[in-house]
């Protein structure tokens, strides 16, 4: 749970769990806006259109740091998170898993986990911090791709979010879980890699939390636009991929009065994919805010492995024992050959000794 002192926070659900796996963009839950994807298909958190193909699979792991993405409240202006010096920090794990029902239709599901976290005290304001650590939240989606010509292609994600943080003041008291759908476009030749996400979250905000001095200070969120873009370079004659993102969400509303953080959130990510053999690649990048607004970081650091063992099909060799086979089935030919040449033989010694009995004969 994310608590706080003397104001009621957030609160973590004490279950052990995994991680998260291909939420792209900020459509996971509302203190953590890192959502990476699973996939070798898709980037570090935007979804491409392509889809692991039928029978296939594929698991990731992520580790993210983040610095300052928990709120400190005032009534004054001052406090912590105006002052922008380090306060707090987050640790976090993020696994799970995908797989291809059909060509054009992947499905995943995914548990974030909290590992750690380190939160300077306030006495003079409020602030949040969780209680304990644990699992955030449940994740399931569902990725179609719904058109492709030549390199080109664009798809459709679902994603339902199922929150598990108890006095969620982002959430408010309700425990219906927030549903996404993006429009997906992707595309790639040669070295390039783009991505774009487009969508619309949809959630069921509860009563607002009360905190323990009687106030309500934070409305928790309505719906919400979420959108998030990517561009990939793949370095000539290496196994390295560069790739930097945005992400984000929109809202017109107000997170609080007493918050300098706005409700609309935009990060960016700059990191490298190394891809290693066996269909493991590996990832590691950095990022920040780039508005400074609800759970974003003001230094974020990640490390991921992805495994999709069936992504690429590899061709077969032939047999070497093959060519030995039709060395095999030249030799009777020559046998053949021979033989003809006996009869040939043959036939010509008929032939002289024919001509000797008939000379032989008029002498």
């Amino acid at each position: 749970m994310l608590s706080r002192k003397l104001i009621k926070g957030l609160l973590i659900s004490s279950s052990v769990g995994l991680s998260s796996i291909t939420m792209a963009n900020v459509v996971g839950s509302d203190h953590q806006n890192f959502n990476p994807a699973m996939t070798n298909k898709d980037f570090v958190t935007v979804f491409s259109a392509d889809t692991l193909g039928q029978g296939n699979y594929s698991l990731g792991l992520f580790y993210n740091y983040a610095t300052n993405t928990l709120p400190y409240f005032d009534s004054n202006g001052e406090n912590k998170d105006t002052e922008k010096t380090l306060s707090n920090s987050l640790g976090t794990i993020e696994v799970g898993g995908s797989y291809g029902i059909f060509n054009w239709w992947d499905i995943g599901v995914s548990v974030p986990y909290l590992l750690h976290q380190s939160v300077d005290e306030d006495s003079n304001n409020f602030y949040g911090y969780f209680s304990e650590t644990g699992i955030l939240s449940f994740k399931v989606f569902n990725k179609f791709k719904v058109f492709e010509h030549k390199e080109f292609k664009l798809g459709l994600v679902n994603t339902i979010n199922i929150n598990t943080v108890e006095d969620n003041p982002y959430t408010g008291d309700s425990t219906f879980p927030a549903i996404s759908l993006e429009g997906v476009a992707s595309w790639e030749k040669g070295i390039w890699k783009l991505a774009a996400n487009a969508g619309y979250k949809y959630r069921q905000a509860g009563d607002t939390v009360v905190f323990d001095d009687n106030s309500q200070p934070i409305e928790p969120f309505e719906n919400q636009f979420t959108y998030s873009a990517a561009v990939g370079v793949k370095i000539p004659e290496t196994k390295f991929e560069i790739n930097t993102e945005l992400y984000g969400t929109y809202s017109n509303e107000n997170l609080s009065e007493v918050s300098p953080r706005n409700a609309s959130v935009l990060e960016g990510l700059l990191g490298a994919r190394y891809y290693l053999p066996h269909d493991l690649s590996v990832h590691a990048g950095v990022g920040s805010e780039l508005r400074h607004s609800v759970s974003s970081s003001d230094l974020r650091a990640y490390a991921g492995i992805r495994w999709s063992p069936s992504a690429e099909k590899k061709p077969v060799e032939e047999p070497e024992e093959i060519e030995e086979i039709e060395e095999i089935k030249e030799e009777p030919v020559a046998v053949n050959n021979i033989e003809k040449d006996l009869n040939q033989k043959i036939k010509s010694g008929k032939k002289k000794v024919q001509t000797s009995k008939k000379a032989e004969k008029d002498w």
